[in-house]
Order: structure tokens, then sequence, then C-alpha cells
């Protein structure tokens, strides 16, 4: 009976602690979530200043393998800013050229 209990507690532990996964197919939601962030200058100043930490952090003389690790965290945090600011970029060409053919249609 203990042996039970134990399992079930584990079990219902355990799949508590599992990450729910559903909706990660709404590309377009997380897109939107993205490009908002750019439009913040609080996230861009907040890349600036953990870009800066992660070179300083780099600059100390650290063996390979924590060089590498930090290269890599920098490699991605560029690709995530580069990607908001694009996807913030296309977005805001889209509303001008939605806006131009509003204007082109109103004439």
């Amino acid at each position: 009976m203990k042996l039970w209990l134990i399992r079930q507690l584990l079990k219902h532990l355990a799949e508590q602690n599992i990450p729910s996964y559903r909706g990660l197919d709404k590309k377009e939601k997380i897109e939107e979530w993205q490009r908002e962030l750019w439009a913040s200058e609080i996230f861009q100043a907040y890349i600036r200043y953990r870009d800066l930490q992660i070179l300083k952090t780099m600059g100390i003389g650290l063996d390979e393998k924590t060089y590498w690790y930090y290269l890599g965290r920098r490699t991605e945090l560029q690709e995530f800013a580069a990607k908001s600011k694009e996807l913030y970029d296309k977005y805001v060409k889209e509303k001008e050229s939605q806006k131009v053919k509003v204007e082109n249609q109103e004439s």
C-alpha cells in the first residue's frame, strides 16, 4: 500500500511539472508577440545591455568550452533580436502599403 501511494504521489508530481506544448502551432501569435517586443524601447535597451554583458564576460579570458557557451548565447540573443526587428519592419511596411492603397482608392 505504501509503495502504491508513493508511486501515485510521484506520478502526480511528475504530471504537474510537464510543460504544456499546446498552442505552439500558433505561429501568428508568436510572431505578433515578437514584433511587439521590438517596438518597445525597453526591449531594445535590454538587448544592448545583455549583449554588452556577454561581450564583457567573453573578454575576461575564458576556457574554450565556456567561451563557446557564451558565444552561443550571444548568437541566440542576436538572432532573436534580428527576427523581432525583421517582423516589426515587415509589419510597418505592410501598414504603409495599406495606407497608400487606401489613399489611392479615395482619389
